[in-house]
């Protein structure tokens, strides 16, 4: 086993800011159509009011990651080589068994399955990358996006005991196994997939509106509401309330107002932050001409 040292922020970090760099040097067809990612965090009352939403796409859709770190494994005895697993090296994500694999059993309430969905686009997101200075070398390059891995939830299996769970991939190699049980899942999302996979969906984008958040936290709100009390969700949602409909800038003195759309996004992702231990990424284009439900 290799340990990368990387760890699950720093990767997550470096993900993130090199999705939101890589996208909106984007366009489409024409000059006029550029694409953008932007994460929406609890703590972004800050550069909310400073006209973060100006960096929101104003059509698009939502995807939500749990950052994992990898662990790489190339020596012939290793576990799920030795058994014949796999047949060469793989990288390993270890799933948190804590309280009965909650984490797990969270996502997959976020997530559903392909009978039952909720929300297609929650994923494990992991590196694969074998060292820290490696990382350091691909985010450098700008090429942490080729080294990574999408693990849909949506095809994940359901865990509910006290196990260790496993999942583990070959590196370039799309099939993944879920363990303890070596369950062999054939679709995740490769590195190089990653940025054509979010234009793929473009035909699914919505726009991006006051009604798109308020509908956003509403199902968030009644998923959550199957896993954590109506008192919980209410302390969660009151930690993060805006207290204030302007806010000054200490040094300027300039006024700043916090729209409401963004008002409501920021409680989302509390929610999701806080029960289902996600981050909301809304990825799109600045054009509101492009895609449905406009």
């Amino acid at each position: 086993m290799v340990s990368t040292g990387l760890s699950e922020f720093t990767f997550g970090f470096g993900f993130l800011h090199e999705q939101i760099t890589r996208l909106r040097q984007l366009t489409f067809n024409d000059e006029e159509t550029r694409l953008t990612g932007a994460p929406v965090f609890p703590s972004q009352q800050f550069e909310a009011e400073r006209g973060y939403d100006v960096y929101l796409p104003t059509s698009g859709g939502d995807y939500y990651y749990q950052f994992k770190a990898s662990e790489y494994y190339s020596h012939p005895r290793s576990k799920w080589r030795a058994d014949g697993t796999h047949p060469g090296p793989y990288y390993q994500i270890k799933l948190h068994k804590a309280n009965r694999n909650h984490q797990h059993f969270v996502l997959k309430n976020l997530s559903g399955d392909r009978v039952h969905p909720n929300k297609e686009h929650v994923y494990y997101v992991a590196p694969e990358i074998n060292s820290l200075p490696q990382y350091n070398l691909h985010f450098l390059r700008e090429e942490i996006t080729e080294s990574s891995r999408k693990i849909p939830l949506i095809d994940c299996n359901h865990i509910r005991d006290t196990n260790q769970h496993y999942i583990t991939f070959e590196p370039e190699v799309r099939g993944w196994e879920q363990h303890s049980l070596s369950l062999h899942h054939e679709h995740s999302i490769l590195g190089k997939e990653i940025i054509p996979e979010y234009i793929k969906n473009r035909s699914k984008w919505k726009k991006i509106d006051d009604k798109y958040a308020s509908d956003l936290l509403s199902e968030i709100t009644t998923t959550a509401k199957k896993i954590v009390s109506q008192s919980e969700l209410e302390h969660v949602l009151d930690k993060f309330s805006f207290h204030s409909e302007r806010f000054e800038d200490s040094i300027t003195q300039e006024k700043f107002v916090l729209s409401t759309k963004m008002k409501t996004l920021i409680k989302t992702s509390a929610i999701l932050s806080h029960v289902f231990g996600a981050t909301l990424f809304l990825v799109g284009s600045q054009d509101s001409k492009l895609g449905q439900n406009q």
